[in-house]
């Protein structure tokens, strides 16, 4: 059950067994609660940062708040660019303003963690042939 205000974009698939749940924009609460809990994060990792990014680089808050099948939560910053109202790319921090990466309560990121959201991406992917 995802927490009170969190906007559920899906259930993750059975294949990627690590996630229940993502959405997005990431709660600031509860990203800024895992960054405190995290000795190791950055301030590239923060919500605020984030903030900073978007405002200067006419950029919009694309984050993805993770919840794990054993309750943990983890956020990933992202940004995303618009054209014409229709969102283009959901990507990392832009080049030159540190590095992104995910944060998770006490900085507990595990393997199957990394796995499952890389595979949470890859379906949003969608490759051209060209003939």
């Amino acid at each position: 059950m995802p927490m009170r205000g969190w906007t559920v974009l899906r259930r993750i698939s059975p294949s990627a067994r690590a996630l229940a749940s993502v959405a997005s924009p990431a709660p600031r609460d509860v990203w800024d609660r895992l960054i405190a809990s995290d000795l190791n994060s950055l301030p590239s990792q923060t919500g605020r940062w984030l903030d900073a990014v978007c405002s200067v680089a006419g950029l919009e808050d694309a984050s993805r708040m993770y919840q794990a099948h054993d309750g943990r939560l983890l956020v990933l910053p992202l940004v995303r660019r618009r054209a014409l109202r229709m969102p283009l790319v959901e990507a990392s921090l832009p080049y030159g303003w540190g590095p992104g990466g995910l944060v998770a309560e006490g900085g507990v990121v595990l393997p199957e963690d990394v796995r499952a959201v890389v595979a949470d991406f890859a379906k949003k992917i969608k490759v051209k042939r060209k003939e």
